[in-house]
């Protein structure tokens, strides 16, 4: 069964306007999202992973339909027996369904407030915004969420943690900081991004009947998880030879910069390529052929033997990864324009240096071959797209759509979240199960080598791209698990490459 899409704030209410005009009514929508919180109140306090039983719990509810869904969890918990009140946020005329919701915990007997009482309360809830935010948080209510956060007191937020953007993860002036978030029909990209994800705590998501079907052509986000993307990852034939899985050209290296070749190259024969061919400066011959036995090599020395020698050793290839310690050179520019003139329809890979390369073509450097993949940094990719760091950062989607418009190439945009897509496919991929341990030098050549490798084992494409990302990740908590987490090496993740890809083919 395919994982549910991961949804922006837009598309969840499309899906849920949607879903009511299909005849779903919206009092049952909100009933359904307060009795999945409920539940999933009664069953963290039974677990006393948060509270016990008998605590006291406080729900926050602002005027829209967040707070309509606190309003009927806060009564459904009170059926349940929990000491409940609920602090009321209401700044606005609330809605019709707020009022019905309102009306219904005064006839249960529900403690209604319109200030924070914070004195016996063990366990709050948050339902004051959820995913209609709109602007910064300031006044008032930032100060009614900087007294919750400042409590100390464990809380639950309801869809999206209060102040943080549903889309983008960025915190809107003031943010609540929970200790667990219960995503409601879908997760929601808000919470997985970066600084969204700091602040949401453990993430769970409730089913609540919502169809999302009609977005299914839309740029829709999904989680690059193993049982999703394990049936991409081709088992080997006892029958085959080492021409089978794929033949890889790493355009790697530079003077003084011969690591970066070692580790992509290592990075694709661990990944399972048949064979690899590292084209590189002949200063850095017997470097590679001492660190790496098992790659082939095609050295250049004077600017005149490169197209000659470059053009042999693209003939040998299935697919091409360029960039990794390539520096910016003028030979290095002359290597890459020749690549994208001749490369054809093998895919190429362009990492660091090919990338600052291409970012200083400009509009010559397009169009680029049909079978492109970019694996851009945030810095990288700002200046592909002429713009801010912090532009990039801030927005993550919007800034993989620009690059994939800009380049028409399929992008692994990485961050501490990665995401990943074309737009030649709806589908994005969201891997958020990373590990600081690979925020180290030399993790993105291995990566780039663990991408040529798939792309020539399992084919072109934002699938293929994901499949990598996922298996350096794996990797990447392998060898965290082995070293802790500030000892991790790149050379470490390529050596475990082997290992994650068995575990994701045993799982």
């Amino acid at each position: 069964m395919s994982p549910l899409p991961i949804l922006t704030a837009g598309q969840m209410k499309r899906a849920d306007l949607y879903t009511i005009g299909a005849g779903t009514p919206s009092r049952v929508l909100i009933e359904r999202a307060a009795a999945a919180m409920a539940d999933f109140v009664e069953t963290e306090c039974t677990r006393e992973k948060t509270a016990p039983v008998a605590s006291r719990i406080l729900v926050l509810c602002g005027h829209g339909n967040n707070g309509a869904d606190g309003l009927a969890c806060a009564r459904f918990l009170t059926q349940k027996g929990f000491p409940v009140s609920v602090c009321l946020y209401t700044t606005d005329k609330p809605g019709p369904e707020w009022q019905t919701q309102y009306d219904l915990c005064r006839k249960a007997g529900v403690d209604l407030h319109s200030s924070l009482h914070l004195g016996g309360v063990t366990l709050i809830l948050d339902a004051l915004l959820g995913i209609g935010i709109s602007r910064d948080i300031a006044g008032a209510l930032g100060d009614l969420i900087d007294r919750v956060n400042d409590s100390g007191k464990p809380v639950l937020a309801l869809d999206v943690p209060s102040g943080i953007d549903a889309t983008t993860g960025a915190v809107r002036g003031h943010a609540i900081r929970a200790c667990a978030t219960l995503c409601i029909s879908h997760l929601k990209t808000g919470v997985l991004l970066p600084p969204g994800n700091r602040y949401a705590g453990q993430i769970h998501c409730a089913p609540i009947g919502i169809d999302a079907s009609p977005l299914e052509k839309e740029p829709l986000y999904y989680p690059a998880l193993s049982e999703a993307l394990a049936s991409f990852l081709p088992s080997r034939d006892p029958d085959s030879n080492k021409s089978t899985y794929g033949k890889i050209l790493c355009v790697a290296g530079s003077y003084d910069m011969a690591g970066a070749a070692v580790l992509c190259a290592r990075a694709a024969l661990r990944a399972g390529a048949g064979l690899v061919r590292i084209f590189t400066p002949e200063c850095n011959r017997a470097i590679l052929q001492s660190a790496l036995p098992e790659a082939l090599l095609t050295s250049y020395g004077a600017s005149q033997e490169i197209g000659e020698k470059l053009q042999s050793a693209l003939d040998f290839a299935d697919c091409v990864v360029c960039g990794c310690g390539l520096s910016q050179s003028p030979d290095a520019g002359r290597i890459l324009s020749f690549l994208l003139q001749r490369v054809g329809d093998k895919p190429l890979v362009l990492d660091a240096d090919a990338l600052n390369l291409l970012s200083a073509m400009g509009k010559d450097a397009f169009p680029l071959p049909p079978h492109t993949l970019l694996t851009p940094h945030p810095g990288e990719a700002a200046r592909l797209l002429g713009t801010g760091v912090r532009d990039v950062t801030s927005d993550m989607p919007r800034a993989l759509e620009a690059l994939t418009e800009r380049t028409r190439a399929v992008c692994v945009l990485k961050n501490s979240v990665t995401l990943i897509g074309s737009q030649d496919d709806p589908a994005r991929y969201l891997f958020c199960d990373g590990t600081p341990a690979l925020a180290k030098g030399g993790s993105g050549d291995v990566l780039a080598g663990v991408c040529g490798a798939m792309m020539a084992r399992c084919g072109f494409g934002v699938r293929t791209a994901a499949l990598a990302v996922l298996l350096h990740g794996k990797a990447g908590r392998l060898a965290e698990a082995q070293y802790g987490t500030d000892g991790v090496l790149a050379s470490d993740v390529a050596d475990r490459l082997g290992l994650a890809m068995r575990d994701l083919i045993d799982a």
